[in-house]
């Protein structure tokens, strides 16, 4: 497995998120998870799915650091983390990711909102990160995890910044820049049929506040295993 890198899927469960006026159906949230877990399946990345079932800590960095290192602990190197709310993210910028992990090097896909939507780190870049320092689900997210990274001394890529869906501004705007073949635009559409005073639509880029685990293609004998 060491050869091999984990890819972390954050999503929020569709029922728990129905309770926002955009999403009155599990249809928006089953058909986005549904079309990213096809897409993600990469046959030599292991896809590891977490949604809130299960809680690891008590606060939001807390809970990211877990999952992290818990996917470390099964024996990954490397790991791939995105969410779900990033339509414009590519295949193959995630194997630009897993190919510069490869070579040692970590990367970082900054978005729009001051987050990020991919981080691609090895094992022990844990140890220069203070989780704790960072003001998660804020603006200032990427800009803090760069500079501990500088003062570290830990070199990153930074791949295109991209825009993930947090509202219904940046939904539209999501829309609007797919191109009509991309096979997110009709499920995104549906987005517009309900409320435009939502707060968040879906805000899966910061990775939700609780997390459980599916493991495809590797994973411990008492989980289920599908291969990839």
């Amino acid at each position: 497995m060491s050869n091999r890198s984990a890819l972390l899927f954050f999503y929020r469960n569709s029922a728990k998120e129905s309770k926002h006026d955009i999403v009155q159906s599990q249809k928006v949230f089953d058909a986005l998870n549904d079309h990213w877990i096809r897409k993600l399946s990469i046959e030599h990345l292991d896809l590891i799915c977490y949604d809130e079932t299960i809680q690891k800590g008590k606060d939001f960095g807390t809970r990211y650091f877990n999952a992290l290192k818990d996917t470390f602990d099964l024996g990954y190197q490397k790991v791939i983390s995105i969410g779900n709310d990033t339509p414009q993210l590519s295949l193959e910028q995630i194997l630009k990711a897993d190919k510069l992990t490869q070579k040692g090097k970590m990367c970082i896909g900054p978005s729009y909102d001051g987050g990020f939507y991919l981080w691609a780190l090895h094992r022990d870049d844990l140890q220069y990160v203070d989780f704790k320092a960072i003001n998660w689900q804020t603006s200032q997210v990427f800009y803090q995890l760069r500079n501990q990274l500088k003062q570290n001394g830990i070199e990153n890529y930074q791949l295109k910044r991209l825009i993930d869906i947090d509202d219904i501004r940046s939904l539209r705007k999501v829309y609007h820049q797919l191109s009509g073949q991309h096979p997110l635009k009709e499920i995104l559409s549906t987005g517009f049929t309900f409320s435009s005073d939502l707060n968040l639509f879906i805000n899966t880029a910061y990775f939700d506040h609780h997390y459980s685990s599916y493991f495809f293609n590797k994973g411990p004998p008492e989980l289920f295993i599908a291969s990839g």
